[in-house]
């Protein structure tokens, strides 16, 4: 059945008038940060316009204690730390997108896997134990969605990350290719490499992540830095050659600068890719796995590289954990574990 751009319409205001009037008054003030609510990641998130916010977001959480009771009658309570209770948020989908949006919400549930849940600041990783979605016509869905919180950050908590063999290859890129541009500038003869550049350009999206990549496609990038390497190094020998002036003195140092860039990046190559280190306080695995791996369910990965039987770590101190490449022995080898203690 179709609905008539003065059917949305109409919607809208029903939607406006049946809710409580202090439910949009911030969202619609000009002086108020628009908050946006989405849950997914990627291809599978789904953002939430104003109007289609829930009413309230009821978060809420409690201190898990441990009651000692001592002779005399006396009781000590240890705190053991808090946990966060399920979050339950209903509200309405509108526009030609709302059929799409609701199928993404009920993907989010089949999928079971750890998401983000984020409103402005806030945010969690939660997975969905409950989708209702109550279909009205094509431009407007109703849903309710319940989560389990795994973890919430509110920003109280820091991590640090050491760089990654792709990030770290992803800056030399970077930083290789502005040089390459500039030297194009000022000798349009350099041009002719641009082929070749090219190829190591798509040799090092073909290996990302370095940890997963098989090792003739390490070898192709490798060949490709190579020859590049090669043809800059000719091409800086026969500049020293020559008489010293203001241009020529700004091809040298661009044409040394690329060179550097291209060392960098096949040293990080040519180094067997292996587990990294990095410092935590209150991260959780899943998000460590969502950060190097890409997925938050590849959680058990780190736990078991570190002796870990939970996906929680310390907020009382910093610790240190290795971090395994996805494809590497104890990837193959992790034992079943429980989410949550």
């Amino acid at each position: 059945m179709s609905v008539a751009p003065s059917g949305i319409v109409q919607s809208f205001n029903r939607a406006l008038s049946s809710a409580p009037a202090k439910t949009y008054v911030g969202l619609m003030s000009s002086a108020s940060p628009k908050y946006d609510l989405s849950i997914g990641a990627g291809a599978t998130k789904v953002t939430f316009d104003d109007l289609e916010h829930p009413q309230n977001l009821d978060v809420k959480a409690t201190q898990v204690t441990a009651i000692h009771k001592q002779p005399g009658g006396t009781r000590t309570l240890q705190p053991l730390g808090m946990q966060p209770d399920p979050i339950l948020f209903h509200g309405m989908l509108f526009t030609a997108t709302a059929v799409p949006r609701a199928m993404k919400l009920r993907n989010i549930l089949r999928a079971g896997k750890a998401v983000p849940l984020s409103w402005g600041p806030l945010q969690w990783t939660v997975v969905m134990t409950r989708c209702d979605i109550n279909f009205f016509h094509q431009f407007q869905a109703e849903y309710t969605i319940e989560v389990f919180v795994i973890e919430e950050n509110l920003g109280e908590k820091s991590t640090t990350i050491v760089p990654s063999i792709d990030s770290k290859n992803r800056d030399l890129w970077n930083q290789m290719d502005a040089r390459y541009q500039n030297l194009q500038s000022v000798d349009s003869s350099t041009t002719a490499w641009a082929t070749q550049e090219a190829n190591i350009g798509a040799s090092l999206a073909t290996i990302s992540p370095v940890a997963n990549a098989q090792p003739s496609q390490l070898q192709q990038a490798i060949t490709a830095l190579q020859t590049f390497a090669t043809t800059v190094s000719t091409y800086s020998t026969a500049l020293q050659a020559v008489g010293a002036t203001p241009i020529i003195s700004q091809q040298l140092l661009l044409s040394i600068g690329i060179l550097s860039n291209v060392n960098g990046i096949l040293s990080n190559l040519q180094q067997k890719p292996g587990a990294k280190t990095v410092n935590v306080l209150g991260t959780s695995l899943y998000t460590l796995a969502s950060l190097h791996y890409g997925d938050p369910s590849l959680w058990t990965i780190i736990a078991a590289a570190n002796g870990l039987t939970t996906p929680r770590t310390s907020k009382e101190k910093m610790t240190t954990l290795v971090i395994p490449p996805a494809s590497s022995p104890v990837a193959s080898t992790v034992p079943t574990f429980t989410a949550l203690p």
